[in-house]
């Protein structure tokens, strides 16, 4: 019996086979699909077993009649397709609205983003981005996921314009507002700074005179530009790093001109 085993596996080899292996799937793997469009259905395949989930009722009254189509993808890449309806395009905005599958319930539910929603979505650099017109300006939206629920981390609207606004999520958890060069996709738009001109530069808690404080910044100081405010003259707000962060606003006759002032 040895012998005949070691002519079998040799016999393998020699011909260049391989030995072969058998795979077993998983019994819990999932996935959600759909049919029809009118007479939506949504189907939940698991362990081989399919079953039709309810659609909530209040969201699809909320949507009755003023979607184009239906189809599934999977959003957050954790493997489990979302069911996506494209809303009725009436303006540049194509829009989206998202149903996502619950484990624990084992229900569908709605997927909520910031802003205006979710539209014109792409996927770049491992991130979602949504992008929307408001007014004449666009505004770009990048998502990442946590546990299968979509965050903020960026916001940059008036893309296009010589300085971008941004919102970004940071280590606390709250959001920093500043000023961003333009460029093709948020990692190429870069943090406006500015350097200190004059020889002493006073600090304002707000921006008008009277809020001057005993601080101040020195000749070269380069600063981050949060945002303007024009009054009687236009004002800086900035955020310098030295040893602690400080934040603040100063006079734009104070700064070099360039893209700041």
């Amino acid at each position: 019996m040895k012998i005949s085993l070691f002519l079998i596996m040799l016999s393998v080899l020699v011909w260049g086979g391989s030995v072969p292996c058998v795979v077993h799937a998983h019994s819990s793997l999932s996935q959600i699909s759909i049919s029809g469009q009118d007479a939506l259905a949504v189907k939940l395949t698991q362990g081989g077993v399919t079953t039709i989930l309810p659609t909530p009722s209040e969201f699809m009254k909320e949507i009755d009649g003023l979607y184009d189509e239906v189809y599934v993808k999977d959003l957050d890449g954790n493997g489990m397709n979302e069911v996506i309806f494209q809303m009725a395009q009436g303006s540049v905005n194509a829009c989206l609205r998202v149903l996502k599958y619950d484990a624990v319930d084992g229900l569908l539910h709605e997927l909520k983003f910031a802003g205006a929603g979710l539209c014109n979505i792409k996927e770049e650099m491992g991130h979602l981005v949504s992008s929307y017109r408001v007014g004449g300006a666009w505004v770009e939206d990048i998502y990442d996921f946590v546990d299968g629920t979509p965050r903020l981390i960026v916001s940059d609207a008036c893309i296009g314009c010589s300085e971008v606004r941004r919102r970004e999520l940071n280590s606390s958890g709250s959001y920093t507002q500043l000023l961003v060069s333009n460029g093709e996709n948020y990692k190429q738009r870069k943090p406006l700074v500015g350097k200190v001109r004059s020889v002493r530069a006073r600090i304002y808690a707000s921006p008008v005179n009277s809020a001057v404080t005993r601080k101040y910044l020195v000749r070269g100081d380069e600063i981050m530009i949060l945002g303007y405010q024009p009054s009687d003259e236009l004002w800086v707000k900035f955020r310098y790093r030295a040893s602690a962060a400080t934040e603040g606003w100063i006079k734009c006759s104070d700064v070099e001109r360039s893209n700041v002032c």
